[in-house]
């Protein structure tokens, strides 16, 4: 800005938010989804979290469990019934699907 000082651009990034890092099987997992990008029907998905990112999805390539936020402002998933890492993914829909975020968890045995 004229001042000298440095403008932060894109100070509301996109995140995924969860109460807590571990869960047990079958755990109801409260998720906070924050972008300035999300529409109608952007979406979660719950991967392994040895599935390497993408930009755009493939068909071969499933998520565990999706969450639609389409008028849903409390998403809940469900803690896979396998111990391991995981992760929540948030993705947005504009004909392609783009992550914007993503957030990893623990279920224990």
């Amino acid at each position: 800005d004229p001042s000298g000082n440095e403008i932060v651009s894109g100070a509301l990034q996109a995140d995924v938010q969860l109460v807590k890092k571990s869960y047990h099987a079958g755990d109801k997992i409260e998720i906070t989804a924050v972008s300035m990008n999300l529409t109608e029907s952007s979406w979660i998905g719950v991967w392994p979290a040895s599935v390497p990112h993408r930009v755009k999805l493939e068909e071969s390539v499933k998520p565990l469990q999706t969450v639609s936020l389409e008028g849903n402002t409390e998403p809940l998933a469900t803690a896979p019934s396998e111990p391991g890492d995981y992760e929540i993914r948030l993705y947005q829909s504009t004909g392609t699907e783009s992550e914007l975020a993503s957030r990893g968890f623990t279920v224990e045995p």
